[in-house]
C-alpha cells in the first residue's frame, strides 16, 4: 500500500515506499509503547494508548509516518463498534519532537523542510470522523500532519461510501472520508500542521467555539470528479469546514487545491479570519472561500447559525486560475445551493484580494454584511451558469455599502448555479 518517503520532512505528498525497503526498528513514542515510523505497520493502538495515558500532558512524537487503521463496524450484527482511528477524549497537546519555533509542516518556504509526525490513513480505515476525532476541549495538535492517503485508499470501504453519496446515507455518507473532526467541543487548537489528501468530505470538520487554527497547510483534499466517471461524483472535499465557532482565530493558513470549497465557514461571531491564502491552481472547486449557514446540515445538532456579527474577514488572498477552476472565487450566502435558505447575517469582508471564478465575489443569501476596499478581478471570457462578473449581489441580498461606491457589477440571482 502507499506510504510516504520522508514526508515527515515534507517530501512530495504522493511518493511511495516500495515493499522491498529494509525493515526499520520501531521507535519509542511514549514510555512503554513503541510504533513503526515508516507507515508500514499499524501504529494506532500504541498512539491511542499514549494519548489515553497522558491526560493534560504533552505527547511529543518522533518524526515519521504512523499508519492509522481500524474498522469500526461491529464484528457481528448488534455488536459493539470496534476501535478505529484515533479518538482524543481528554485534554492533551500532541506535537513532533524538535519542532518548537520551526515553520509549519509542509511549509513551502522552509529549507530544509520541517520533519513532522504524519498520521497516515490505512486502506482499511473506517472511522466516522476520519483519522483523528476530537471529543474533548483543550486539545492542541501542533506540527502534526493528517494524511488521508486518498490515492492509496481507492475502492476502500470509506471510498465506496463517499462515492455512493446519498444512496449510502443521505446525511453523512462522507464522514468516513474525513481527515479530522472536532466534535462539538470548545478551545481546540490546530497550529503549524497540515491536513492533506482526504478521501472525501473535508480535511477537517470543526464544530466548537474558540477555535485556534493558525499557520497550517490544507492541501489536495478530495477529488472534484473524474470526467465521465459517475462513481467519483461525491468524492469532493473542503480543505477546512468550520461549521460553527464563535470567537475563532483562523489566520495565516494556506488552502491549496480543495475540490469542494477551499475553506467554508457556517457561523462565527467575533471571529478573526485573516491573512489566509486560498489557491485553486491545479484543481477544480465550487469556490475558494464561502460563508454559509449549512441549512442542509445532517442533524439539528449540526445546524449552524450563519451569524457573523463582529467577525472580520480581511487581508486574505483568494485565487482561482484559470478562472474556471472555481464557479466563484468567494461566495457569500447559501442560495446558489439552497434557494430560499435563511440568509447569513453580519460580518465585515474588507481588504481582501480576490481573483478568478465566473464571479470573483458572489453574494446571494446574505444581509447586513459590510463589504469594502477589496481588490476583485476575473479574466472570465465566457459565461458559465452566470455571465462573468467581478462583484455580483443577487436580488434580496443586502450589503453595505450598496450604492455607486460599492463597485457592484451585476445583480442577478445565482440560485442553482454552482
Amino acid at each position: 500500500m502507499r506510504a510516504i518517503v520522508d514526508v515527515a520532512g515534507g517530501g512530495f505528498i504522493g511518493s511511495t515506499i516500495h515493499s522491498c525497503s529494509p525493515s526499520v526498528p520501531e521507535v519509542t513514542i511514549c514510555p512503554g509503547h513503541t510504533a513503526d515510523p515508516t507507515g508500514t505497520r499499524s501504529a494506532r493502538e500504541a498512539l491511542q494508548a499514549c494519548i489515553n495515558g497522558n491526560p493534560n500532558g504533552t505527547l511529543a512524537l518522533p518524526p515519521g509516518n504512523y499508519l492509522i487503521d481500524g474498522d469500526e463496524r461491529p464484528g457481528q450484527v448488534g455488536g459493539t463498534p470496534r476501535p478505529a482511528g484515533i479518538t482524543i477524549a481528554q485534554p492533551i497537546t500532541i506535537t513532533t519532537q524538535g519542532t518548537a519555533g520551526q515553520d509549519s509542516c509542509l511549509s513551502p518556504t522552509s529549507f530544509p523542510s520541517v520533519r513532522c509526525a504524519r498520521f497516515l490513513g490505512a486502506f482499511g480505515l473506517l472511522h466516522e470522523g476520519g483519522i483523528v476525532k476530537i471529543t474533548s476541549s483543550n486539545v492542541t495538535l501542533d506540527h502534526i500532519i493528517l494524511d488521508g492517503n486518498r490515492s492509496g485508499r481507492v475502492r476502500s470501504e470509506a471510498w465506496n461510501r463517499c462515492a455512493a453519496g446519498p444512496d449510502f446515507d443521505p446525511q453523512k455518507f462522507n464522514r468516513w472520508g474525513f481527515n479530522g473532526q472536532v466534535d462539538h467541543v470548545d478551545h481546540v487548537t490546530f497550529t503549524n500542521s497540515a491536513s492533506v489528501n482526504a478521501v472525501c468530505g473535508t480535511g477537517f470538520e470543526w464544530f466548537g467555539n474558540s477555535a485556534i487554527i493558525k499557520f497550517n497547510n490544507f492541501i489536495g483534499n478530495g477529488d472534484h470528479g473524474i470526467p465521465n466517471d459517475s462513481s467519483t461524483f461525491f468524492l469532493w472535499a473542503d480543505g477546512l469546514t468550520l461549521m460553527q465557532s464563535d470567537d475563532a482565530f483562523v489566520e495565516n493558513n494556506r488552502f491549496i487545491d480543495g475540490s469542494d470549497i477551499g475553506f467554508i465557514v457556517g457561523g462565527a461571531q467575533r471571529a478573526s479570519i485573516q491573512n489566509n491564502v486560498i489557491t485553486q491552481l491545479g484543481a477544480t472547486a465550487f469556490a475558494g472561500f464561502m460563508m454559509d449557514n449549512f441549512t442542509d446540515g445532517d442533524t439539528l445538532q449540526n445546524k449552524t447559525t450563519g451569524n457573523f456579527e463582529n467577525t472580520i474577514i480581511a487581508h486574505n488572498i483568494v485565487t482561482c486560475s484559470p478562472f474556471d477552476n472555481c464557479s466563484y472565487a468567494v461566495n457569500i450566502g447559501d442560495h446558489p445551493w439552497v434557494a430560499g435558505a435563511p440568509s447569513i447575517t453580519g460580518g465585515t469582508f474588507r481588504d481582501n484580494i480576490v481573483s478568478g471564478g465566473f464571479a470573483a465575489l458572489n453574494v446571494d443569501g446574505a444581509t447586513g454584511i459590510s463589504i469594502h476596499d477589496n481588490s476583485l478581478s476575473t479574466d472570465a471570457d465566457h459565461p458559465g451558469c452566470l455571465a462573468p462578473s467581478r462583484y455580483n449581489v443577487a436580488p434580496g441580498s443586502q450589503v453595505i455599502p450598496d450604492d455607486a461606491s460599492a463597485g457592484i457589477t451585476s445583480r442577478v440571482s445565482t440560485g442553482g448555479c454552482h
